[in-house]
């Protein structure tokens, strides 16, 4: 299933005006179905004008999908491709940018004369040389405006394939032609292949070019009116945000000890880290994870930190612990205070007093943007506690996992500082400096974190099986 969306993805066509190669701006829609079931919609922007007195095509792809099919957990995913082309369709550069499973993925590629420099996730870049020409996809109009779109022709065209970062060969072949009940003028039916027949699709346009259909195996693209263009209702697991508990504690903030078992259709091993105060046990589609409250006490395991590690949460390349008004306000936040455990309390007793609770602005903002506004929700803290640590010398991660509140699991983020040989905890949004055994951290790097939280959210079924809350002390 994963792999023919991402094919599809891979296969935008759209059109051109009537005329020779010449094309004008157009924007059409599309609606998406798998065996009969809408799961996906598209929308595409072509925009025609003349740079440098030459040409220039810039194609805008929006698609968005959200399905639930069979047994698989429900998902949502989001994709964005801008291409510059040229007139016949030859590309210049390509950016694109997928959000699928909580990660964020961004490609692109810029061409020239016989090569072909991929930018890939995480950075990496990889050159690719080629001979001939380049397409930017093979589509109705790319046949036509080499005079190809007839039945009986076709075209060999090489495509560049960001997934992959490489070129792809495919064959394009006009096979045949046909009136459609509604519409002016014959459909020719386009099939195409890549060499070793492990991708193959049709394709209907239309005799200037435009897509009216595209299939392939039980998946179909057709073209629709904007007001037809509507996804499915989001899923109900989807919808939630959170984990439903069964049998969940009335005061999760008091909870010395908690053990729950989250259970998923299928097997889902290395969802949840084992880390201090979280011990895991998988068995198959089940997780039962134990949770001990984490706090400040002396009874924090110790934790040597090695010169990367270091580096990686103390001064990490960039960042707005560099800016030299962060500088001055962590000197003044821990000025005179002794040891470094002081410093994170005051760092985090500040962040806390100062920055007013809020879910609006910006998403995922950064430590200026939170310390700019004085407001942002636990992200914003978390950034915000983060940058004035490192400013003041101490080593800080974000922890981005799920917290229990009101008989769920909720997401939520929240901060460790490094002092005294060990990793503190504490939670800067709502002024705990240690945490109660209500916090189940999947990870410190936010698209890991962000990929393993889409799972919880789309499938997971969680119940408490034992809890114990903290014992209030007798006044004397």
């Amino acid at each position: 299933m994963t792999s023919a969306i991402q094919v599809f993805l891979c296969c935008a066509v759209l059109g051109a005006s009537s005329g020779d190669a010449e094309i004008k701006a157009e924007k059409s829609h599309f609606l998406i179905s798998y065996r009969g079931k809408t799961i996906g919609k598209a929308s595409r922007v072509l925009i025609a004008e003349t740079v440098e007195g030459k040409p220039r095509l810039t194609l805008t792809v929006s698609e968005q999908f959200r399905f639930a099919t069979g047994g698989r957990p429900a998902a949502e995913s989001y994709l964005r491709r801008k291409v510059v082309m040229k007139a016949d369709w030859t590309p210049i550069s390509i950016e694109e940018t997928l959000v699928a499973g909580g990660k964020t993925t961004r490609r692109s590629a810029r061409f020239a004369a016989g090569k072909a420099v991929f930018r890939l996730e995480g950075g990496r870049t990889r050159t690719v040389p080629f001979k001939g020409s380049l397409v930017a996809e093979v589509n109705g109009f790319a046949l036509r405006v080499r005079g190809l779109l007839k039945v009986g022709e076709g075209m060999t065209a090489a495509v560049p394939d960001l997934a992959q970062g490489g070129i792809a060969l495919l064959r394009a072949s006009v096979i045949g032609a046909r009136t459609i009940e509604g519409r002016k003028g014959r459909a020719l039916l386009v099939s195409v292949k890549a060499p070793g027949g492990n991708q193959e699709w049709d394709l209907l346009v239309d005799e200037e070019g435009r897509l009216v259909e595209q299939s392939m195996g039980d998946m179909t693209r057709r073209r629709v009116n904007a007001g037809a263009a509507v996804l499915p209702n989001r899923p109900a697991s989807l919808r939630s945000g959170s984990v439903p508990l069964l049998s969940a504690p009335p005061r999760f903030f008091k909870l010395e000890e908690m053990t729950l078992v989250l259970e998923f259709p299928e097997i889902s091993g290395g969802l949840i880290p084992e880390l201090p105060g979280q011990k895991v046990t998988e068995a198959g589609r089940r997780i039962t994870v134990q949770l001990s409250q984490r706090r400040p006490n002396g009874l924090l395991p110790r934790v040597k930190l090695g010169e990367a590690e270091r580096r990686r949460w103390q001064s990490p390349a960039g960042g707005d612990w560099q800016d030299a008004g962060m500088r001055q306000l962590a000197a003044k936040i821990t000025g005179g205070a002794k040891g470094d455990l002081k410093k994170g309390y005051l760092i985090a007793r500040w962040v806390y007093r100062n920055l007013l609770k809020s879910l609006g602005g910006p998403p995922e903002a950064s430590a200026k943007q939170a310390l700019e506004a004085r407001s942002g929700d636990c992200s914003e803290h978390a950034a915000l506690f983060a940058a004035l640590c490192r400013a003041a010398g101490l080593p800080a991660r974000t922890a981005y996992g799920l917290s229990g509140s009101k008989q769920a699991l909720y997401f939520h983020v929240w901060s460790e500082f490094y002092a005294g040989g060990r990793w503190v905890p504490l939670d800067a949004a709502l002024g705990r400096f240690g945490l109660p055994a209500s916090y189940i951290t999947l990870g410190y790097d936010r698209e890991e974190a962000g990929a393993r939280l889409f799972r919880f959210y789309a499938s997971a079924r969680g119940r408490v099986t034992g809890y114990r809350e903290r014992r209030r002390r007798r006044k004397r």
